[in-house]
């Protein structure tokens, strides 16, 4: 079974610990969601007193599903370049390269990114379904599964660039097979196990 969220009872799951503070890391999970309509957050790495502070992988109201890196008094967003769907499982997956590399994707695929500069700090706060940045907002409403954080710092790779683009070739296969099969860097997993 997946975990259902009802953005109405502002439900989510949540520990006030950072799994990871820093880049390069990966936010992955399989999603349905029930409307289009208002930001919902999938999960997020955040201060939990300070507004505006986080890593962030989420849906847009403009049905994109956006990854987002927020600190210092900015934040920056990459957007995949096709929309989700309402009332079907796909998969989500936001990788933060370096503070100017960030991706996006979903199921596999149609990547947006972006490279503008912002580097949260202070994180402590690990959240699945609820944006937890200096409190509580943008609620999920459906369901969540699958979800991981990996730590791309001991993947393959020269720079922490080729460490996400290795990562991105496993994508499919991760989207296929879980998490549980790609234990390499992950710190974080919630199977949240998906029969519907």
């Amino acid at each position: 079974m997946s975990r259902l969220f009802d953005d109405a009872q502002s439900e989510y799951l949540e520990i006030n610990q950072a799994v990871l503070s820093g880049t390069p890391l990966a936010m992955v999970c399989l999603f349905n969601t029930d409307e289009l309509d208002n930001i919902k957050t999938l999960m997020c790495i955040s201060d939990k007193d300070i507004s505006d502070v986080s890593f962030w992988l989420a849906l847009h109201s403009n049905d994109t599903v956006f990854c987002g890196t927020e600190g210092g008094g900015v934040g920056y967003y990459a957007y995949t370049t096709s929309d989700y769907s309402a009332d079907t499982w796909q998969h989500a997956c936001g990788i933060f390269a370096s503070a100017t590399d960030r991706r996006v994707l979903i199921d596999g695929g149609n990547k947006g990114t972006n490279a503008d500069a912002a580097t949260p700090a202070g994180l402590d706060r690990t959240s699945i379904g609820v944006w937890g940045s200096g409190g509580h907002s943008y609620y999920m409403s459906g369901k969540i599964a699958e979800a991981a954080i990996y730590d791309l710092s001991v993947w393959p790779g020269a720079t922490a660039a080729d460490k996400a683009d290795n990562f991105e070739k496993i994508l499919l296969s991760l989207i296929k097979y879980t998490p549980s099969a790609y234990p390499l860097g992950r710190v974080a997993y919630w199977d949240l196990v998906r029969n519907d």
